[in-house]
């Protein structure tokens, strides 16, 4: 296994990280004659190792990234990083979500913070305004630029959690609705309603700030 190291400076790595992301949604790697994560999971599987280090090279700044973004704590990040990729070899035998690997080691990851967030008794509560936002723009119609991000990171922070991370899902790792649904494990309604919420309340933020405007996209996939 690799050493588990990444630069925790996750400003300055963000735009490889959303080129990575793009690369791994689009297929750009399979276009590129590389073989895909079910083929180097199956090879792992059997032995190779060199399969196993194709996909951590893969994946390695997307997820740091998006634990180092929920959790803020670089030591931490590190610790759970390393758990993540610890329950990627001890369930690699078992793994059966074929062309679903990106979703299944995000899924990791969400269970992982969870636990942590548990464990240390960290309160992120559901808000219960959440549901009452439904009717609302769809979240997938509502796509903020970089700098708006960047300029707002402040007000995401005070997101209840599961907002903050189906947020970043979102716009850091391109994940669609269904996608962020199935490894919050919850319904596509709930997984909206989220981020129909947090949305909401960055535009609300907009509002009363000199942030650059929300971009609309009309037909984004859900």
């Amino acid at each position: 296994m690799p050493t588990l190291a990444v630069s925790p400076v996750i400003n300055a790595a963000q735009e490889t990280n959303t080129h990575v992301n793009k690369g791994l949604r689009s297929g750009l790697f399979k276009d590129l004659g590389e073989p895909s994560d079910d083929t180097l999971m199956r090879s792992y599987c059997k032995g190779n190792q060199q399969a196993f280090d194709k996909l951590y090279a893969r994946y390695k700044q997307p997820l740091y990234s998006y634990l180092l973004r929920n959790c803020r704590v670089e030591h931490i990040t590190g610790e759970l990083y390393q758990d993540v990729w610890l329950r990627v070899i001890s369930s690699a035998k078992n793994y059966t979500n074929k062309g679903k690997f990106r979703s299944w080691v995000f899924t990791l990851a969400h269970n992982r913070l969870v636990d942590y967030y548990r464990r240390a008794e960290h309160q992120y509560s559901k808000d219960p305004e959440t549901e009452s936002l439904k009717g609302r723009d769809e979240p997938e119609q509502i796509i903020m630029s970089r700098e708006t991000v960047t300029y707002l990171e402040g007000v995401i922070q005070t997101l209840p959690f599961d907002q903050q991370q189906a947020f970043y899902l979102r716009e850091e790792n391109g994940f669609c609705v269904k996608e962020i649904a199935d490894i919050q494990g919850i319904t596509a309604e709930a997984a909206k309603s989220r981020l129909r919420y947090a949305y909401a309340k960055l535009r609300t933020a907009i509002l009363v700030s000199d942030a650059p405007v929300i971009k609309e996209k009309s037909g984004e996939k859900s």
